[in-house]
């Protein structure tokens, strides 16, 4: 047969029609392609797996080299063998009994069909297998074709996969429990803020109310030493009372929150703005918004996000550069949050101090403060407050900041919870 496409006998006028055109059609008749015969024990030998042919009384009739790699015997060894000859001894009985059940009722069993085969080498040695069954009728009877595959690799990785899986369930548990104790105590501790503070309460408002009766009793009796003594004591007393309520305040937080409800923000930075407009007069400062009319009702607390806006602005006003006056830009945008939900941003920019890049992350701690009391004004508290409403609403809070040249807060909330009132 040549299979050189010149010299067909296209161009032959004396060739058949099945050598060359179809005088109906003008189309190519189909070239009939010779048979390639290819001996069985070939294709067997080629394959990548041990594969072993049994017959009928379960006496090994062939086996190609991969099967003689993996088991260890030479192929004289193993022909003639019996099947269970490649099992271990404890299991060869209850093999035969599973042999002929499947001579029986023979059909292809894919691999991974069977589970914990256990083979054996010439050396004794075992190895978990995975096994291939294919049953073929011969004149002679069936004969069962077996591709014998080792999985010791598998299986080490299975039980890798197992142990890691065990131990990181270990520590899922041991972390949801601290995460309990960890709840627990915050708990505990918010509880022995607001109490504390609310008995501390009672005998501060005593000082400050007979320190007042003091001055006004025997203030003319007074030196210029006893006076400057009562006034020490009643600005200490102010600044205790201002700390003791907005300890109050941040201890409230979590367990006297509101109710989830959906907020306008466009609304509530309406109302932060106005609760400033003496201060923001008073600095010769401006507040200019951008985009946060055009976002989407949020669920929130509506006192908690008014409180936080009012912080950020408010701040914004009081560290401001000296002779310059501030300009506050708060603007609002919608992106999509790092689990694919939709969420809101809020920025509030200034032109004020700044703060340098290592207090970044200290400013929204209890009590944190970078500036002294003759500075500016307040107890340190105010950040923190932010950042724990922040949290609640499932959002966060940071800053971006150039010392010397203004802050930007940026505050991002979730627009929708999957439960109200967190």
């Amino acid at each position: 047969m040549d299979f050189d496409e010149n010299n067909s006998n296209e161009n032959d006028p004396s060739a058949s029609p099945g050598a060359g055109a179809s005088p109906s059609s003008g189309n190519p008749e189909p070239t009939s392609r010779p048979r390639i015969a290819v001996p069985p024990d070939m294709v067997l030998e080629a394959a990548p797996d041990a594969m072993v042919v049994v017959d009928s009384s379960g006496s090994i009739i062939y086996v190609n080299g991969e099967a003689e790699k993996l088991f260890g015997y030479g192929r004289a060894e193993l022909v003639d063998m019996p099947i269970e000859s490649l099992i271990p001894t404890a299991k060869r009985a209850a093999h035969v009994e599973v042999r002929n059940s499947f001579y029986a009722r023979p059909h292809a069993r894919p691999m991974g069909a069977a589970l914990n085969i256990v083979a054996q080498r010439k050396d004794g040695s075992v190895f978990p297998a995975d096994v291939k069954l294919s049953p073929l009728k011969t004149p002679s009877g069936i004969l069962i074709t077996a591709a014998v595959r080792d999985i010791s690799d598998r299986k080490r990785a299975e039980e890798q996969l197992r142990t890691y899986a065990a131990h990181l369930e270990r520590l899922q548990a041991r972390l949801e429990h601290k995460n309990i104790e960890l709840e627990q105590r915050n708990s505990e501790l918010e509880q022995f803020a607001y109490v504390s503070s609310h008995d501390l309460q009672e005998p501060l408002r005593k000082i400050i109310a007979f320190g007042d009766r003091l001055k006004a009793r025997c203030g003319d009796a007074l030196d210029e030493r006893s006076l400057d003594y009562l006034a020490r004591i009643q600005n200490a007393s102010s600044r205790m009372q201002q700390l003791i309520n907005d300890l109050l305040e941040f201890s409230r937080l979590s367990t006297r929150g509101r109710a989830f409800e959906p907020v306008s923000l466009s609304s509530v930075t309406a109302a932060a703005i106005s609760d400033l407009e003496l201060a923001i007069e008073h600095a010769g400062g401006r507040v200019e918004i951008t985009g946060v009319d055009e976002l989407p009702a949020i669920d929130g607390d509506p006192v908690q996000l008014r409180q936080v806006l009012q912080n950020l602005i408010g701040n914004a006003v009081k560290f401001r550069r000296k002779n310059v006056p501030p300009i506050v830009k708060v603007a609002g945008r919608v992106l999509t949050g790092e689990d694919g939900q939709p969420q809101v941003e809020l920025t509030v920019e200034d032109n004020g101090i700044g703060i340098e890049a290592r207090f970044t992350e200290r400013i929204f701690t209890v009590f944190e403060r970078l500036h002294s009391r003759e500075s500016y004004e307040g107890t340190g508290i105010g950040l923190a407050v932010c950042k724990k409403i922040a949290e609640r609403h499932g959002g966060k809070i940071f800053v971006k900041s150039e010392f010397g040249s203004g802050s930007t807060f940026v505050m991002r909330l979730p627009i929708q919870h999957t439960e109200r009132g967190h």
